[in-house]
């Protein structure tokens, strides 16, 4: 521990910079130029899926002070306050406002020896320790240069950082397979219901949109559906007769918990009457009706199963941005369930949405009018559920590796990064259990 130092970042950072302190004018439309916004960072991560997205000229003004590279960390100074990402791509991205750009000094300062450095408790003290405001809180410039941490020599920063990249390369590698997972389940359906790829060799008949195998029929998805019914946001804390405390899903969970992660969902008081209604089932569909951005359509959808419900200690209902669909027959639900996720995927919900004050809502009756899907006989799509099931148990599988070892990684962090835990004793136990 006596060669451990205490510095400020200004004096082991190659470049500290502020973002443009104004709004870049963005596109409806996706380029290559990609704005990282205060809510893409989080949780460690940068989210570089749902950005905004500008033209190259703009691009080219919001960097003029320093391009963003691989290994540059990033922090948010506001709203919210002290979160922290590190840069793993060679995408082309800028940052949007209230967020701080950090280049390590190399020769001084491993990068991600610093990004694990900001996520610390000794750092995230001083971080909020330094805020400002009374309603939002934030830091000044001058203060995130000025935050100390304690470094080793740069060899024991590279052996910290190896361990703790090496818990999040397998997350991430977790977090990959997961999106894989859910793209085999939807193209599996697409072989299945759209190209009828495992039946060309049986008998087809003809039908309103062309040869369909014999004994399917076309039907619209609202013949599939017994009932839906809005959610409920309810109060923030014990209100009256707001007394139940339930999960409560909004449409930015909604990824999460298709990965099998609970991630952050709101806690929320509803009245005894609205939970009785609303308490999600296994094999009912939460589908986001409203929300969306001009290059991300509403409609994003989460098929509640039985492993997702044995994760929580309350229950499960959904907020007044979502409706929960319920299924005529349980053997629909997957069947619905992809259909949704396809419709999604194929940018197709853009066609059915309406409203031009910035929150777009779905329109629901055309949704279930309009659009049909091919069904087949019983048996076949109880084939297909079985097959379509493997992989949503896959998913949260995975799902509940990605939080075991999210609770090692922050286990580990705050010990590693202080010498309390010796880098050289557990690198090999992290590699055996990796």
């Amino acid at each position: 521990m006596s060669e451990w130092k205490r510095y400020r970042l200004e004096e082991v950072c190659e470049s500290i910079v502020d973002c443009v302190n104004r709004t870049a004018p963005k596109v409806d439309y996706k380029t290559p130029f990609k704005m990282i916004r205060t809510t893409n960072v989080k949780n460690g991560r940068i989210d570089l899926d749902s950005v905004f997205y500008v033209t190259e000229e703009i691009y080219d003004k919001w960097t003029r002070r320093l391009v963003p590279k691989i290994d540059d960390v990033i922090l948010t100074r506001e709203a919210p306050l002290g979160e922290v990402g590190i840069i793993r791509s060679n995408e082309k991205v800028f940052l949007g406002q209230r967020l701080m750009h950090y280049r390590a000094n190399k020769e001084l300062l491993d990068p991600y020896f610093l990004y694990y450095s900001l996520q610390s408790p000794l750092l995230q003290q001083q971080i909020h320790s330094s805020s400002m405001g009374s309603t939002v809180s934030h830091i000044r410039v001058p203060d995130a240069m000025k935050f100390e941490l304690l470094l080793p020599p740069l060899n024991i920063q590279q052996s910290i950082s190896t361990i703790l990249k090496s818990i999040d390369d397998k997350i991430e590698i977790n977090h990959k397979m997961n999106q894989t997972l859910e793209q085999m389940a939807i193209t599996l359906y697409k072989h299945w219901f759209v190209d009828f790829g495992p039946f060309q060799d049986g008998e087809f008949v003809e039908s309103e949109f062309g040869m369909i195998p014999k004994g399917w029929k076309y039907v619209s998805l609202g013949d599939l559906v017994s009932e839906t019914l809005g959610g409920d946001w309810g109060k923030e804390s014990l209100v009256n007769d707001f007394v139940n405390e339930v999960h409560c899903i909004r449409g930015t969970d909604i990824p999460n918990l298709k990965n099998g992660l609970l991630g952050a969902i709101p806690s929320r008081f509803l009245k005894g009457t609205s939970v009785e209604k609303r308490a999600l089932n296994e094999g009912e569909i939460v589908l986001e009706k409203s929300g969306g951005s001009p290059t991300q359509s509403t409609g994003r959808s989460l098929l509640v199963t039985n492993s997702l419900l044995q994760k929580l200690e309350k229950p499960l209902v959904y907020t007044n941005f979502c409706i929960r669909i319920k299924a005529k027959e349980i053997e629909f639900s997957t069947l619905l369930y992809l259909e949704l996720s396809r419709l999604y995927e194929d940018d197709i919900f853009f066609s059915i949405e309406n409203g031009t004050t910035g929150i777009k809502n779905l329109n629901i009756k055309s949704l279930f009018d309009e659009f049909k899907v091919c069904l087949p006989p019983k048996s076949i799509l109880k084939d297909f559920n079985e097959k379509a099931i493997r992989y949503f148990e896959l998913i949260h599988k995975n799902g509940f590796e990605i939080q075991s070892l999210e609770k090692t990684r922050n286990y580990l962090l705050p010990r590693l990064l202080t010498g309390e835990i010796d880098a050289t004793k557990v690198e090999k136990q992290v590699e055996e259990v990796l």
